[in-house]
């Protein structure tokens, strides 16, 4: 199932059997840098719930301008704009509204708007991110516009039409469809290359996509448990970084009768890799379940990153894993057990047995955008049973 910026699961006692995620997020490589520049009062470049005194410094006042993109659009083609106010839909008085000036002295309290100096807009606003593939056609269609000289005109008709996430521009030579522009609200699958036309999207500050099922995500996606393998389609307009995160199933505990001392399991395996990709590439991934691993191939089945399960708890011993599982403690006696390890590390010792090694990956380490990785604690003992190795934790959640 997919899960957007969702909570994976930690092992957290030896005989709970935890399913571990797949999760994958794509970065920008190419960041956009902005001007220098004075900016609005107090020197700052843009500003949320303030806007520019209206005097005869109005240049221009825009209804149905549903984004903040289409409204630097409007300021990059009018001379005299030195900053913009915008108000999104669920503003008030103005709702859908950019406003354009000459000028910007003085700032007034809003509702829901943000306002920009004009000479320090993000440089996107006149770039494009954009490669060469195009997708499918049909309900996700808005708009075809004939004989569009270029790229950048139709880029800015997507800006101006609202809905518009993507367009696909033919060139003039192409000869099927010379100067099509289409206007789109989705990417739909199949994605192929296409060697005379461009697609982009609309907002360059979202360039790096994945599609599956039908459904399209900006940014990063969380898979758990996929069961068998699944079709994924990264998508890069312009060129992005994918950093793909697979973790195994977790380990169970020892066996042994129901008064017999048995070691936690060790946590999943965690494995990381990163790569560059223009266009599209097509994934496929697998997510174990526990004590089974992850893995994701690429469309050659040449595996680009694969992560181990956990391993079961002995008798006495902890299982290996991220973090190893806790040793056993004596079924009689005054006895412990131990704990499972935590971050990487080795479970604890028990007096019957020792702790599993752990791995001393360290997660909060790996570069990771849209979501904040961070190790979750080691299952606490039970003697005679040792505890779970610890697991991983999305955005603080596990």
């Amino acid at each position: 199932k997919l899960i957007l910026l969702d909570s994976l699961l930690q092992e957290q006692n030896p005989d709970m059997h935890i399913p571990s995620p797949f999760l994958a997020a794509a970065l920008l490589v190419a960041g956009f840098s902005t001007a220098v520049s004075a900016g609005l009062p107090g020197g700052v470049c843009s500003i949320e719930g303030q806007s520019c005194e209206m005097h005869d410094n109005v240049i221009m006042i825009m209804s149905g301008i549903d984004s903040l993109a289409q409204c630097r659009l409007l300021c990059e083609d009018e001379a005299t704009c030195t900053a913009i106010t915008h108000y999104p839909v669920d503003s008030f008085p103005f709702s859908e509204t950019c406003i354009l000036f000459s000028s910007c002295d003085t700032l007034n309290t809003c509702q829901n708007c943000t306002t920009e100096a004009g000479d320090c807009m993000p440089l996107e606003v006149v770039g494009l991110c954009s490669s060469q593939v195009e997708g499918q056609l049909g309900e996700n269609l808005l708009q075809f516009l004939p004989d569009t000289e270029n790229e950048t005109d139709c880029r800015a008709a997507c800006l101006m039409e609202p809905g518009c996430v993507f367009y696909t521009h033919h060139l003039l030579s192409d000869p099927v469809y010379p100067g099509a522009c289409f206007l789109l609200s989705s990417l739909m699958e199949p994605i192929l290359e296409c060697e005379n036309c461009w697609t982009g999207a609309a907002d360059c500050t979202k360039p790096c996509w994945f599609l599956m099922d039908g459904k399209i995500t900006a940014g990063g996606l969380l898979l758990i448990e996929t069961f068998s393998p699944i079709s994924v389609t990264p998508i890069a307009l312009g060129t992005c970084e994918l950093t793909l995160l697979a973790v195994g199933g977790g380990g169970s505990g020892g066996s042994g009768s129901s008064s017999s001392p048995y070691g936690g399991g060790g946590s999943g395996h965690v494995a990381w890799t990163k790569l560059n990709i223009t266009g599209s590439s097509e994934l496929e991934v697998l997510v174990g379940s526990e004590q089974e691993k992850s893995s994701i191939k690429n469309i050659m089945s040449e595996v680009l990153v694969e992560a181990q399960p956990g391993q079961n708890g002995g008798t006495s011993t902890g299982g290996t894993g991220y973090s190893g599982g806790g040793g056993s403690g004596s079924s009689s006696g005054d006895t412990h057990a131990g704990a499972g390890g935590t971050a990487g590390g080795n479970g604890e010792y028990g007096s019957y047995g020792g702790g599993g090694d752990g791995s001393l990956v360290k997660v909060d380490t790996i570069p990771m955008q849209g979501f904040t990785l961070s190790p979750g604690a080691g299952g606490m003992a039970s003697s005679p049973y040792g505890g779970g190795g610890g697991g991983l934790l999305v955005d603080g959640k596990g």
